[in-house]
């Protein structure tokens, strides 16, 4: 019942950890968009944030997928 506990606080810590990774990440993307809005480059611009945050999130969830099993496998054996 231990092990159990532990492992919901740990998938809640990562949630909360991904919400604060989005949160720093995109913002910096949000206001770096609207600054390059104002210039003609903005669609190649937006097509590179849109990327770069796609790629980003692919990596946190595997990220996340790896740890999670890790998690699960410890708590197994």
């Amino acid at each position: 019942m231990i092990g159990h506990h532990t492992k919901k606080d740990t998938s809640n810590e990562i949630s909360l950890k991904i919400s604060i990774l989005f949160i720093v990440v995109i913002k910096p993307f949000a206001s770096f968009e609207i600054y390059t809005n104002k210039k003609s480059m903005d669609v190649v611009i937006e097509v590179v944030v849109v990327v770069v945050v796609v790629v980003v999130v692919v990596v946190v969830v595997v990220v996340v997928v790896v740890v999670v099993v890790v998690v699960v496998v410890v708590a197994a054996v």
